[in-house]
């Protein structure tokens, strides 16, 4: 249709655009925001990034991690592992592992997602 009509359709990922100008991705802001909305107290990006890397929960932040966890979309869950993996200089799979334990700590399951895996 679009072909018939003269127009073509681009999809491009911003995040790549970002990447490419030497900007910094947005993931682990966007989690953190997000997460934040419904719970008394901000999950900042710098404490969502340090969860990650290190795999244990800050006591005050146990809901909006959940949060991330259990509703997140599954493709900014990716894109916040593949950037605090980046900004670490780590393996995306050791980040992966402390998202599961993360998971275990907080009994997220995302309905059997984060299961146990060593």
């Amino acid at each position: 249709m679009l072909d018939v009509l003269g127009l073509v359709l681009d999809v491009i990922d911003p995040d790549a655009i970002r990447s490419a100008a030497g900007k910094p991705t947005r993931a682990l802001w966007l989690a953190a925001k997000s997460a934040s909305v419904s719970y008394s107290g901000e999950l900042t990006p710098e404490e969502l990034e340090q969860a990650l890397a290190s795999g244990e929960v800050p006591a005050q932040h146990h809901a909006q991690l959940a949060h991330v966890l259990e509703e997140a979309p599954l493709q900014l869950v990716c894109k916040v592992v593949a950037e605090v993996a980046a900004k670490r200089h780590r393996e995306t799979t050791d980040i992966w592992k402390n998202l599961r334990r993360l998971a275990q700590t907080l009994n997220a399951t995302r309905s059997g997602l984060w299961g146990d895996r060593s």
